[in-house]
């Protein structure tokens, strides 16, 4: 099985993780969860810091894990975006595949 998974560090760059992130519209989920989550403040963060790394999953793994089923609506229904999400999964996914001060 094929994994989109793609790992940024700043340093690569010149730019940030979220700059060099907001210019590929295949990351749009991992934008919206670093924009929502805290009310953005990942997004101030990502945007001045080399003290992260982010493993980034793509639309396409973030469609498969939503079409999966794993987490389920209280209904029993599927999930089908990070928008239906509460704080706190988004949160969870987010913070998942961040490792802090990762030299």
């Amino acid at each position: 099985m094929r994994r989109n998974v793609l790992m940024l560090r700043w340093f690569w760059f010149g730019q940030s993780i979220y700059d060099e992130l907001k210019k590929d519209p295949k990351f749009s989920t991992v934008i919206g969860l670093i924009d929502d989550v805290e009310n953005g403040v990942y997004k101030e963060v990502l945007a001045r810091t080399g003290s992260n790394t982010l493993f980034v999953a793509d639309d396409d793994a973030y469609a498969r894990f939503f079409a999966s089923g794993v987490w389920l609506k209280p209904d029993g229904s599927k999930y089908t975006s990070y928008k239906e999400l509460s704080q706190s999964q988004k949160k969870l996914l987010l913070k998942g595949s961040m490792l802090n001060n990762a030299y």
